[in-house]
């Protein structure tokens, strides 16, 4: 019997190892907790669900790619992404900023941000002035973008 040529074994080599490189794994930020639904709901076996987990799975499967999952603040998970360390985030606004070092793929969603209260409470906010007298504090979470 024959033994391959050098450069048949080669060729082998390189095409089962191209095979093994192409079924990927990119590292995706999700929220610590899971209250973000409906975007992000982390449920009690552990698994992730939800509106942004859909259509990340949906785009991975398109590049033959699989998630794994990275719990982080949003403002670690964006340096996070900076460095390299994770491969994707969903659910993000577009700046000037971020586009320097993120390439955007969307938009994912349209959406409003509003100020909710309860039906009983006695507020009247119609404007950023009547926001700025209210009684207590509001907050914010740093690095988000909610809008002009």
């Amino acid at each position: 019997m024959m033994k391959p040529a050098p450069l048949i074994v080669i060729l082998l080599t390189t095409l089962a190892l191209s095979r093994t490189a192409a079924a990927c794994e990119l590292r995706i930020r999700v929220p610590e907790d899971s209250s973000y639904a409906p975007l992000f709901i982390r449920d009690n076996s552990g698994t992730w669900r939800g509106l942004s987990i859909e259509l990340t799975e949906a785009l991975l499967a398109e590049t033959h790619c699989t998630p794994v999952y990275v719990p982080l603040p949003f403002s670690r998970g964006l340096q996070s992404l900076k460095t390299g360390e994770i491969d994707l985030m969903p659910n993000m606004s577009i700046t000037e900023e971020r586009r320097e070092f993120i390439s955007f793929v969307g938009p994912q969603l349209d959406e409003t941000v509003l100020l909710v209260t309860r039906i009983d409470t006695p507020l009247s906010v119609a404007s950023l002035d009547d926001l700025k007298e209210l009684p207590g504090p509001i907050g914010i979470d740093r690095d988000k973008v909610y809008g002009d």
